[in-house]
């Protein structure tokens, strides 16, 4: 028994238990988690696979394999708190720390073991309470404790901008190169790539149509290029003199700006709370937590919501604070107080 007590009361049990959890924290980033078993096996062969699956690899920061290491960590530190005590007022801050770091351990278990995280996808009208589980190899549900219901949903885009766009065109193949913004006239030169440079010199704007006259810069020299388009007509590319670059003036539909989804939180049949949420603006409640997170283009009027609940997140904060009041008692109350003393 004191030879237990010995080997648990050792800081070089920590530093071991600290460097076989930070391999297992690199393995968990280098191994993809949660994937289908037939990844691993295709990846790894049918005997490593086997082999990572006991080990349980591909999930391994809910693992067995790394719960041992932590759990013994935290015997490690309670074991040497114990050993030291508190005798004395100044180690108020050594105990402080130890029991930080084992506030923040459990917070970790329990968001390891109680973390919820899963997509709800809504169309105008529709009220669901059932969402999908993500970092599932296989489509798993849940069931929320209230209804959402979508009242409304809308996407508010950036207005349609001016462009040159830039083709690569090899055996009459033609393939996209990019973009170079409209922004002022005469512009900055723009870096194409292959030794290619370009400006717009001259824009004459109107309702109906765009004319723009550019210089692109090579090795051959300063082309001048003139490009127009015209609402509703085709655009058609202009070749430059190296008969591999073209370009054509064109609007390139504005990026989303923002979604917003109304929704109405019912429990029982009856509106409990509303709200709209958006892009960094979720709506918490009971516990849970609901993120704008997508839509669906091809689905005119559907949203895509983020769920998540995480009981462990709060424990993590705690502890987290508790260590920020030991380190502050260790580097400055305990000088002060000597100091005074």
């Amino acid at each position: 028994m004191k030879k237990i007590w010995q080997i648990f009361t050792s800081p070089k049990l920590a530093v071991a238990l600290l460097v076989l959890i930070t391999a297992f924290s690199v393995l968990g980033t280098l191994i993809p988690q949660n994937a289908h078993d037939m990844y691993y096996a295709l990846h790894y062969g049918n005997r490593l696979a086997r082999l990572m699956r006991w080990l349980q690899f591909d999930r391994i920061y809910t693992s067995w394999t790394l719960g041992i290491p932590l759990l013994l960590l935290a015997i490690n530190l309670v074991c040497c708190t114990f050993k030291r005590g508190v005798r004395r007022w100044h180690q108020f801050g050594f105990v402080l720390t130890h029991l930080s770091v084992l506030v923040i351990l459990l917070g970790g278990f329990i968001h390891a073991h109680w973390y919820v995280h899963g997509f709800l996808e809504l169309t105008e009208g529709e009220s669901a309470s059932r969402f999908r589980l993500a970092g599932q190899s296989e489509v798993k549900y849940r069931e929320l404790p209230f209804a959402v219901k979508l009242s409304a949903f809308s996407v508010e885009r950036y207005p349609e901008r001016l462009v040159v766009a830039v083709y690569e065109v090899y055996d009459r193949r033609v393939a996209h190169r990019g973009f170079v913004p409209v922004r002022k006239v005469p512009s900055d030169w723009y870096d194409l790539g292959g030794g290619q440079r370009l400006r717009i010199v001259k824009l004459t704007s109107s309702p109906e149509e765009h004319i723009a006259q550019v210089e692109v810069e090579s090795g051959s020299g300063v082309e001048e290029i003139g490009l127009e388009w015209r609402g509703g007509g085709l655009v058609r590319p202009v070749l430059l003199r190296d008969g591999h670059t073209a370009l054509a003036l064109g609007l390139r539909q504005g990026g989303d700006k923002e979604y917003l989804s109304r929704v109405e939180i019912r429990e029982g049949g009856k509106v409990v709370t509303t709200a709209d949420i958006r892009v960094n603006q979720p709506l918490h409640y009971a516990g849970w937590n609901l993120y704008q997170y997508s839509y669906h283009p091809d689905r005119p009027g559907t949203t895509v919501l983020e769920v998540s609940r995480d009981p462990g997140l709060w424990v993590v904060y705690a502890g987290f604070t508790l260590l920020a009041l030991g380190v502050c008692f260790i580097f400055y109350v305990k000088p002060f107080l000597r100091k005074v003393s």
